[in-house]
């Protein structure tokens, strides 16, 4: 008798002795991959927004104007308009290298982020849909679980 059964099959019911560590991670590293894509998504936005705020003020902009009306008299406005972009274009690299590192923090900063990012109608909206869907789905548990260390231990 021949046993015709793939690697992707995996029995449910089959004992624990027989769990494959090969097949439970090459489920999850094509989810690994895009989260890991995303944070490499945020690095040149977190450059644009440092280097040229005028092309993220669809993002800021609301912020900044809210800031500016209560301190208008305190910092002159060329540094009141560029502290926010700097600060978001901080916050974007952290959350980058965060996301790469499959930290958890980081699919926290980057749901924060796709947050504000739902408000540029319609290309903003669409893909911080995306991403938040991305990030918060049931495999994305798993990856940010820290799971290669526990195939490590069961190979």
């Amino acid at each position: 008798m021949t046993d015709n059964s793939s690697d992707q099959d995996v029995n449910p019911y089959a004992p624990p002795g027989t769990w494959d560590a090969d097949v439970h991670g090459q489920r999850h590293l094509v989810h690994e991959l895009s989260i890991k894509f995303v944070g490499l998504l945020c690095l040149p936005v977190a450059f644009f927004t440092i280097a040229s705020p005028d092309s993220m003020n669809w993002i800021v902009g609301p912020f900044v104007r809210l800031m500016y009306s209560g301190l208008r008299d305190l910092i002159p406005r060329s540094l009141l308009m560029l502290l926010p972009y700097f600060l978001f274009g901080v916050s974007l690299i952290l959350v980058a290298r965060l996301l790469l590192k499959l930290n958890h923090w980081g699919r926290i900063g980057c749901t924060v982020v796709c947050c504000i990012g739902l408000m540029s109608f319609p290309t903003g909206t669409s893909v911080c849909v995306a991403v938040i869907c991305l990030l918060w789905s049931p495999q994305s548990n798993v990856v940010f679980s820290g799971y290669k260390t526990l195939l490590k231990d069961q190979n």
